[in-house]
């Protein structure tokens, strides 16, 4: 974004989208850009950060990390901020883990998945760009188990893939997968797809009996992220 105001053509409502200048792994900049108040950060890889092989990527993790970290010490609130960072370049993956990044997206693996799926099965990447981008109906959302309201929550918690499946559906809710909380890093899935997915798609026999636990993630397709939360 090297124009003075990229934005302005989207016509974003500026209560909740502004453009910020400056250096991201600047402190002042970050105050400026009210990051106290913010729960998620992106880190795009542009072009003056690939310039430095991404790794003004790597200081501005670290910036809002640190930043982050004196807020929650002043305001004693407890409060923690996730951050997610394009991958470029492999051999700063150990960098990006030592400054603490919650999840990072290698656009390698991804173009390079996307590309063979292209060729293989016609038409199935077409549908994954479209369910990754929002529009009227059938979008993408995910939500924690411990999230949903009641008794949605008691309906859920405790079955398996196959007892939420049906009572979703006439809620006009698709189901895609359970993500299990279990003890794997989640920043490092995304690049290396490991086999050892926490993620339950079409399940196993030894997946079938897994019951829903309070801190699972239910991944979903609906009209609405809230769709779920009705009876």
């Amino acid at each position: 974004m090297d124009d003075e105001y990229p934005l302005q053509d989207y016509k974003f409502n500026p209560n909740y989208v502004f453009y910020c200048r400056g250096e991201s792994s600047s402190l002042e900049i970050l105050k400026k850009a009210h990051l106290q108040n913010a729960d998620k950060v992106l880190v795009m890889a542009g072009q003056k950060k690939l310039a430095s092989e991404n790794i003004r990527s790597v200081l501005t993790t670290l910036a809002v990390k640190n930043f982050y970290k004196d807020i929650v010490k002043d305001k004693g609130n407890g409060k923690k901020i996730s951050v997610f960072a394009e991958l470029i370049f492999e051999k700063n993956k150990r960098l990006f883990d030592l400054s603490q990044i919650d999840k990072l997206v290698s656009l390698d693996v991804i173009r390079e998945k996307f590309a063979t799926e292209a060729c293989i099965n016609k038409g199935v990447t077409d549908l994954l760009l479209d369910l990754l981008t929002h529009n009227e109906r059938d979008n993408l959302y995910s939500i924690f188990v411990k999230d949903l309201k009641e008794p949605i929550r008691e309906e859920i918690l405790g079955k398996t893939f196959s007892d939420i499946l049906v009572p979703l559906r006439k809620k006009n809710i698709l189901l895609l997968a359970i993500y299990k909380h279990i003890d794997i890093k989640h920043g490092s899935i995304e690049t290396s797809f490991r086999k050892d997915s926490p993620y339950i798609i079409n399940p196993t026999n030894e997946e079938r009996d897994y019951k829903v636990d309070l801190n699972d993630k239910l991944i979903y397709i609906a009209e609405t992220k809230n769709a779920i939360q009705k009876r």
